[in-house]
């Protein structure tokens, strides 16, 4: 609980910076996609479980990452990230098995333009991107992943036969 009390208030402090989107590209829109117009594959970035994302706000408290970080979970709690907790009244940690967060510089292969990321991918439903401009804690975009897309952020695990296969 302490947890998301700390990630919340570090949201809050840093949101007023990022709501002030100046030096953006116009190439970002709310339906960008990291995976086709950023041609990454999701095994480009990094990935944490929430837990260890919100231990790495709680050790690096004044560097930009876990600033974006925070502000990605406070953006995205209400839309998505509240149902995906196991437990709502703890209301702190999101089992890995519900999604993850990717982190990482990116580049848009067109402008050039480099963004910092913080993507959730999540398992059941829609992921969402919040691209922050380089360098900074300032909020460009956030796009939404179309769930049922061809690429998404969590490759499926194989699906196992309805029956078995015939025996000769």
């Amino acid at each position: 609980m302490r947890r998301s009390i700390i990630l919340g208030a570090i949201a809050v402090a840093w949101l007023g910076t990022a709501t002030e989107a100046s030096g953006c590209g116009a190439e970002l829109t709310p339906r960008t996609s990291l995976w086709s117009e950023f041609e990454l594959e999701p095994e480009d970035l990094p990935w944490l479980s929430d837990d260890e994302a919100a231990v790495l706000v709680l050790e690096e408290t004044n560097r930009r990452r876990s600033h974006r970080f925070a502000i990605a979970r406070s953006v995205l709690w209400d839309p998505l990230l509240r149902f995906r907790v196991e437990d709502p009244p703890q209301g702190a940690e999101i089992p890995v098995s519900r999604g993850r967060w990717r982190f990482g510089p990116v580049r848009h292969p067109r402008s050039g333009r480099r963004y910092e990321v913080v993507h959730w991918a999540d398992v059941e439903g829609p992921s969402a991107t919040l691209y922050f401009r380089a360098g900074t804690t300032v909020l460009c975009q956030l796009a939404f992943e179309d769930p049922y897309s061809s690429r998404t952020s969590i490759r499926p695990p194989p699906r196992k036969p309805l029956r078995p296969p015939c025996q000769q």
